[in-house]
């Protein structure tokens, strides 16, 4: 929650204590969208955290738990869900967007391929590369197919 101090809070001050507080809770994430490109090596820029949040009803529990406590959930965050199950959830000078269902990734399947990274004291599970490829270029914008050419050209060198 952003504080109304002299002191500005930045997006990590509050994407940071909302990631840790999923991780210990044991709920089943893994990042996507800028952040997985920026681990694999595109520039990006960092102002969103995308998550990909099991649909298993346990984590769900999980992640509305964690919104709660948080303060999230409240009229001032405007906190907006969709039928397909998408929340983006504004923080300073950026959002948290977290879905369950993307094109081309089946959860189960790339929590288990996902790569475990470490951020700070978290160890944090990101989309894999070819996995992040495929998403991207399945997306329906100009931007996310261009970033899944530029990951495939990267992944040839990495041969």
């Amino acid at each position: 929650m952003v504080n109304q101090t002299d002191q500005e809070t930045s997006f990590w001050d509050e994407a940071f204590p909302f990631l840790e507080r999923l991780t210990k809770k044991e709920c089943k994430f893994l990042l996507i969208g800028n952040i997985a490109c920026k681990y694999h090596g595109l520039r990006t820029e960092l102002s969103e955290v995308d998550l990909l949040v099991s649909d298993n009803q346990d984590d769900m529990m999980l992640l509305y738990e964690t919104l709660h406590e948080l303060g999230w959930t409240s009229k001032d965050r405007e906190v907006k869900k969709s039928d397909d199950f998408y929340l983006s959830i504004p923080v300073q000078d950026g959002c948290i967007d977290i879905i369950s269902k993307t094109p081309g990734l089946h959860f189960p399947e790339v929590y288990e391929r996902a790569v475990n990274v470490k951020f700070g004291k978290l160890s944090l599970k990101v989309l894999h590369r070819e996995d992040l490829i495929r998403n991207k270029s399945l997306l329906n914008d100009p931007r996310h197919l261009d970033e899944a050419i530029e990951l495939s050209m990267m992944s040839t060198f990495d041969k």
